[in-house]
């Protein structure tokens, strides 16, 4: 959901978020969809997707939630927690 705000506002020439995670579900949660299909953010079209080393080095800055997960640590990336 963070993701599909920054990137409803943000100017894609200069950001756009990715989002993934270390045990991603098969789908977006049905409410999810709903909830923000109301505020104009169509998701039922995206697939969660599994956060690995190739994805992470294409950030710049890598914003992880913590949760006692391993997340992979790429040399010369920002990490926010």
């Amino acid at each position: 959901m963070a993701a599909a705000f920054f990137n409803k506002f943000a100017d894609p020439a200069k950001a756009t978020a990715i989002s993934a995670g270390t045990s991603p579900g098969d789908k977006v949660r049905p409410e999810v969809v709903e909830v923000m299909q109301e505020v104009g953010i169509d998701l039922s079209q995206v697939k969660p997707q599994k956060l690995t080393d190739e994805l992470a080095r294409q950030a710049k800055i890598l914003i992880t939630m913590g949760c006692g997960e391993s997340y992979p640590i790429i040399p010369g990336v920002f990490r926010e927690n």
